[in-house]
């Protein structure tokens, strides 16, 4: 499962939960900030690959 579609099952399974109940436990909350932030670290990782990506692309051109 590539990480469009881990994201968009999280964001399915909150809506649900949303939807199910206004009150979520502590493990819940806690379950949820944890996905989130791990999700915050991919992007950023993600990101960081990009621009590393970007400033070789911009390397090589710069060379010929």
């Amino acid at each position: 499962m590539n990480k469009s579609e881990r994201i968009k099952r999280l964001q399915e399974e909150l809506q649900s939960l949303e939807q199910n109940s206004n009150t979520l436990d502590e493990d819940q909350i806690e379950a949820l900030v944890f996905r989130m932030n791990n999700i915050g670290y991919s992007l950023k990782r993600i990101a960081d690959s990009l621009g590393d990506i970007k400033r070789m692309m911009a390397q090589d051109r710069s060379e010929l």
